[in-house]
């Protein structure tokens, strides 16, 4: 047997192997990922076709400065430079009637007012009390108390120096927008120390000396059209009205829309309307027999006005026609005089 298995020829079998034949899994993963980029680029395409043109334009604005887009009606972060900066460019907003920037507009607006944030040290330190809102009012920048920050004297009206610096910042960058300004002020719910003056006075006052420190920071007087005081009425934290946020300066950059709710609410109406005598009666059957009594009073006056007026001369016309009546009074007595005869018939 030994023998045998030595005598076996060995076979060798050799496998050619060619270059085309397989070049591994590596394509795969080339596939893999080609398919997933085409996926990508479709699912994109479909995204911006659901999307409206708004949301369009912001995603467009964010890949021109990723760093200036935020949502709108979000509260952000704005830095005010401490130094003259350069004017708002407005030749991109399109204005509505009367030269006003609409409200959906003022988004790009905001972006240019937050394009520096924290650039500035000496009121970066300042940047989380300054806070941004695009509302239907219009552009709305407040100015809040914070972590024992104030932006005012305790209890008084006077402006702290940073508070100056903020709002002459502002004014700087709202002196070249066309919308009127309308300032109003804010307190916490602390009860005031002082008998003669409270939270209302307080309020109106700070609104007044931020108005004060906007015109002196170059913001022309006729921009200003609203400034008031809303105490501890409008608190920024409801659920603790006596929170330090609450203590706040609210400036808006009015949208044409609130401008015209404004004088619509505040119109003066025509003179000749504001008299007593033009307002509406109510019927006679409302009245209270002394609101009657009032007003058959009134009725007497009113009768005895033109007899000593123009109408004198009709007065003595009658005076003229009495004879007639007194030529016809005994035709009327007559029926009087009969019945004191009548027993002497008897």
């Amino acid at each position: 047997m030994v023998e045998e298995n030595k005598t076996r020829p060995v076979v060798i079998k050799k496998v050619a192997k060619h270059g085309d034949d397989h070049h591994g899994g590596s394509w795969k993963i080339a596939f893999a990922d080609f398919m997933t980029a085409m996926f990508a680029i479709f699912l994109v395409l479909w995204l911006l076709l659901a999307l409206d043109d708004d949301q369009r334009q912001g995603i467009g604005q964010y890949f021109r400065d990723p760093q200036a887009a935020h949502p709108p009606a979000s509260r952000d972060i704005i830095d005010f430079e401490g130094e003259r900066r350069a004017p708002i460019d407005l030749s991109g907003l399109p204005m509505g009637q009367g030269g006003f920037i609409p409200t959906e507009e003022m988004q790009e607006l905001a972006e240019q007012f937050q394009d520096a944030v924290l650039d500035d040290p000496d009121l970066a330190e300042y940047a989380d009390q300054i806070l941004l809102e695009i509302t239907d009012d219009g552009l709305r920048i407040q100015l809040v108390d914070h972590d024992g920050r104030p932006m005012f004297e305790l209890g008084s009206a006077d402006p702290r120096e940073h508070t100056e610096e903020i709002l002459r910042a502002l004014a700087r960058v709202l002196e070249d927008v066309p919308n009127p300004v309308s300032l109003s002020g804010h307190t916490d719910a602390r009860p005031f120390a002082r008998d003669d003056y409270d939270n209302w006075s307080l309020s109106t006052d700070r609104a007044n000396a931020a108005r004060l420190t906007l015109l002196d920071g170059g913001l022309p007087a006729e921009r200003i059209g609203q400034v008031v005081g809303y105490a501890d009425t409008v608190p920024f934290d409801p659920d603790d009205p006596r929170a330090d946020i609450n203590r706040r300066i609210s400036v808006v950059l009015l949208s044409r829309e609130a401008v015209q709710g404004i004088a619509e609410r505040e119109r003066r109406i025509d003179p000749d309307e504001q008299t007593l005598d033009a307002l509406p009666r109510r019927p006679r059957e409302l009245l209270t027999p002394e609101e009657r009594r009032i007003e058959e009073g009134l009725d007497e006056v009113e009768e005895t006005v033109p007899e000593t007026g123009d109408e004198a001369p009709e007065a003595d016309d009658a005076a003229e026609e009495a004879p007639d009546d007194d030529e016809a009074a005994p035709e009327v007595e007559m029926p009087d005089l009969e019945p004191p005869a009548e027993p002497e018939t008897w």
